[in-house]
């Protein structure tokens, strides 16, 4: 459950970097330097899924949308089943 709060939170940050203006290219960039396969295709979903979110929507309500797409990354994680034995190291938010 940790692990998938952590995804949640780097899809709160990628949310907040779009509407900081980072480009999709630099989150590409930056999420393809991932060493483990299980988070990288779960970021990588996630800056597809926000990227994809309509550039004037994600300013209506800041932070709702942030707390959106956690929830929703979340939610994904926690839905997607894991071996326990091949969960990745990851540093806890």
């Amino acid at each position: 459950h940790g692990y998938c709060t952590s995804i949640g939170n780097a899809a709160r940050t990628i949310t907040l970097d779009r509407q900081n203006g980072i480009t999709k290219e630099e989150a590409l960039d930056y999420a393809n330097k991932l060493t483990d396969p299980t988070t990288k295709t779960f970021i990588l979903a996630q800056v597809e899924s926000i990227y994809a979110f309509p550039a004037a929507e994600l300013k209506v309500d800041k932070d709702a949308v942030r707390d959106k797409f956690k929830q929703e990354a979340t939610d994904i994680c926690l839905n997607t089943p894991h071996d326990p034995n091949k969960m990745p190291d990851y540093k806890p938010f």
